[in-house]
């Protein structure tokens, strides 16, 4: 497990097929998470691609890793939402990133930012990989602001690339290389202003 300050990311495991479908069944969430026309998630494939231990089971990518999103603090481990690893591409040392906090009462609490925290430090010093990068819609602007908070560089725009709720959407390119990355950040979220969770 990885664990900072808000968050710990676990392996997905089997006891989280409830949320996960609670979760994936909403297509305003699927259609914020992906870049796919969103449609309900298949429950016996995440299933089996769980059993089968699985990388990554949501995705059903090869050269994914996904986790489990849950408070640093809940001894229950309850699941927040997913992130991962995407598109691991070892010949060039990139891989992108992906958060998706879906459970709308723990947005807000700093659990995204630790996220991306820990997601940077397991590419670079886990996986030894050169670059990690995001892809983030104009309207995600939680996203866009995290990734500014944490020193991301803004590559670029690509002008209405993506269709969100029946309008075009802009997507933001960010990128951090492995030689911009530094332990500072997990000691300012370790020692961050503490956030109150909101009542479940």
């Amino acid at each position: 497990m990885l664990t900072l300050n808000k968050a710990r990311l676990r392996a997905l495991c089997v006891d989280d097929l409830d949320r996960i479908a609670e979760h994936g069944g909403d297509l305003a969430v699927t259609a914020a998470a992906q870049p796919d026309p969103p449609f309900p998630l298949v429950v016996p494939a995440v299933r089996g691609r769980i059993e089968r231990g699985h990388a990554a089971p949501l995705s059903g990518g090869s050269h994914d890793h996904e986790f489990a999103i849950t408070f640093a603090d809940d001894p229950a481990a309850r699941l927040l939402g997913i992130a991962g690893l995407y598109n691991i591409d070892r010949f060039n040392s990139i891989a992108e990133i992906g958060v998706t906090i879906t459970d709308p009462s723990s947005r807000g609490l700093g659990v995204g930012i630790d996220t991306y925290v820990l997601l940077a430090r397991f590419a670079f010093r886990g996986q030894r990989l050169n670059k990690v990068y995001a892809q983030v819609k104009g309207s995600n602007t939680v996203a866009l602001a995290t990734c500014d908070r944490l020193g991301i560089r803004r590559h670029g725009v690509l002008p209405e690339h993506r269709w969100i709720d029946g309008a075009p959407d802009d997507l933001h390119i960010f990128g951090l290389l492995a030689r911009e990355w530094s332990d500072d950040l997990i000691r300012w979220r370790e020692r961050g202003p503490a956030v109150e969770r909101r009542a479940a």
